[in-house]
């Protein structure tokens, strides 16, 4: 068997896996309290020698290619920075090392912060006993090629392949079904609301609003489930990446205009560029987001803590590699996230969606109180989680590029990346 014929195997895929793990670079600062930008202190240099000691360690230098970057802040101090705020600084300090850290390399992790292709932030308020930051990169090129294997996993795409070990749990480990469909969850919130009366002269009104509280939180996650972006979503998102595509491109943008097209995205027109379009963008989303809360009543008010994906395309004059003009993913952020967050008032915890006090049994009403109190003097509104996938251009892309946003269940850590992890790992067990 030559080596062409081996990759076509199961096992050869593992071994080609296992490769593109080992290039994977894992960061964790232990103790290290998420900041702002600011003055040069202490924190920061530690931070830097971090990075730097255990890139010397492994005999690794910059990353000089494009890369798939994922963020986690887990922060225990008063009035935290905004998430937007913390993925901002901490990738400015991943790349030149600052005054006085006694470092002797010229870039750290990254040359530049416009190598991200995919941006990955995740805000942990008071979620461990201590603050930390945790960091993942790997390159585009591996990222893609895990996709190439998910996309042989979900096809049964092996020479030797077992169709009820590979293609038969494909549905499971890719949360295709859902346990309970949405409209089984909106029936049952209408029956409630309808049969109000019976319930309160039956079990009271207590019941009926706690009762009824369950049902709307329900109906929300499966309501955003719905619409959020799938892992087998990137296939089409990230065709031009994945495989050889000559002669399909007019195909492939048809179908990855089926992902990212109204209803099942939010259109928050062109592309922010330097000069006065960064200020009709930044209105265009505003704009876009009142457009869905009008619309999407069932929403609002939230109940459920919410993640944002965000899908751009450059501009056209912005896209030849190593010439790109275009705005960093972390300043994509900044424009938008600050938006959902007056727009839409995502809670950042589920416990700053109830009404506490109106709690009437005493065991719940206490473990909410005392969820509540934990938090203090963080923000009551933020998205805890957002993702940013820049996608190659296509021919008939506009010229001045597109973005597009969707939202999602607030599940901390549960981002694309990971996702696709998890569907890989369990074809490899």
């Amino acid at each position: 068997m030559n080596r062409s014929e081996y990759l076509e195997t199961i096992e050869g895929q593992r071994r080609e896996l296992r490769k593109r793990r080992q290039k994977q670079q894992f960061f964790l600062i232990a103790k290290h309290e998420p900041k702002a930008k600011g003055r040069i202190t202490d924190d920061v240099i530690e931070f830097q020698r971090h990075i730097s000691g255990q890139m010397d360690q492994f005999g690794r230098r910059a990353y000089r290619s494009r890369v798939v970057l994922e963020i986690d802040f887990f922060s225990h101090q008063n009035d935290p920075p905004a998430v937007h705020t913390l993925a901002k600084n901490y990738m400015d300090l991943l790349q030149k090392p600052v005054d006085g850290c006694g470092i002797e390399r010229r870039r750290l992790l990254l040359t530049d912060d416009r190598q991200i292709d995919v941006l990955i932030v995740n805000y942990h308020l008071r979620k461990l006993s201590e603050p930390e930051i945790h960091l993942r990169v790997n390159t585009v090129a591996n990222f893609t090629q895990d996709l190439a294997l998910l996309k042989r996993i979900r096809d049964n795409g092996f020479s030797d392949a077992d169709g009820y070990r590979s293609k038969g749990g494909w549905d499971e480990m890719a949360d295709v079904h859902a346990d309970e469909s949405l409209d089984d969850a909106m029936r049952s919130l209408r029956d409630w609301e309808q049969n109000r009366a019976l319930i309160e002269a039956k079990w009271g009104v207590a019941a009926f609003e706690s009762m009824h509280y369950m049902n709307v939180v329900r109906a929300q996650e499966l309501y955003l489930r719905t619409f959020e972006p799938k892992v087998r979503d990137l296939f089409l998102l990230l065709a031009p990446l994945i495989s050889e595509t000559s002669g399909m491109e007019r195909l492939n943008t048809q179908m990855r205009d089926m992902v990212i097209t109204p209803p099942f995205m939010l259109d928050l027109a062109h592309a922010p560029v330097p000069g006065a379009g960064k200020d009709v963008f930044k209105t265009n989303v505003g704009k876009a987001l009142a457009a869905f809360k009008a619309k999407h009543t069932l929403l609002f008010p939230l109940r459920t803590t919410v993640g944002v994906t965000l899908i751009c395309v450059p501009p056209k004059n912005h896209s030849v590699l190593g010439k790109e003009q275009y705005v960093d993913l972390d300043n994509l952020a900044r424009y938008v996230i600050p938006a959902v967050h007056e727009v839409l008032r995502p809670p950042s915890d589920a416990a700053y969606a109830f009404d506490v006090p109106a709690i009437k049994d005493r065991n719940a009403r206490s473990w909410h109180a005392e969820r509540l109190e934990a938090l203090k003097r963080t923000p009551k509104h933020s998205v805890i989680q957002y993702q940013i996938v820049r996608l190659p251009r296509m021919s008939g892309d506009p010229d001045n590029g597109l973005v597009r946003l969707a939202l999602q269940r607030g599940g901390v850590g549960e981002g694309l990346w990971r996702q696709m992890d998890r569907i890989i790992d369990k074809w490899d067990d």
